[in-house]
């Protein structure tokens, strides 16, 4: 589509590309991401995973989220099924 490829590829093998990589990587991690798309809505950090999950995100911003306060305070003490090594 008109891009420089070679140019970009080089960029993309530098030092200074690589640690910033490996910089949001690490920050990615903490705050619980996992997994390859996920999108973060910035003024709540609620995580959704997967392409396919693009429409429940506009419905989260929308202000139409099918998960109410109501049951998260209900979820949030329930015993966990799965802890990933690292996870918060």
């Amino acid at each position: 589509a008109g891009l420089p490829g070679p140019a970009m590829v080089a960029e993309a093998s530098t030092p200074a590309v690589k640690d910033r990589v490996r910089s949001q990587t690490e920050d990615a991690l903490a705050r619980g991401v996992f997994g390859v798309p996920t999108f973060e809505v910035e003024r709540t950090g609620e995580l959704f995973w997967g392409q396919d999950s693009i429409p429940h995100v506009e419905r989260h911003l929308a202000g139409q989220d099918p998960v109410t306060p109501a049951w998260l305070e209900h979820w949030k003490d329930l015993p966990k099924a799965a802890v990933r090594p690292g996870s918060r």
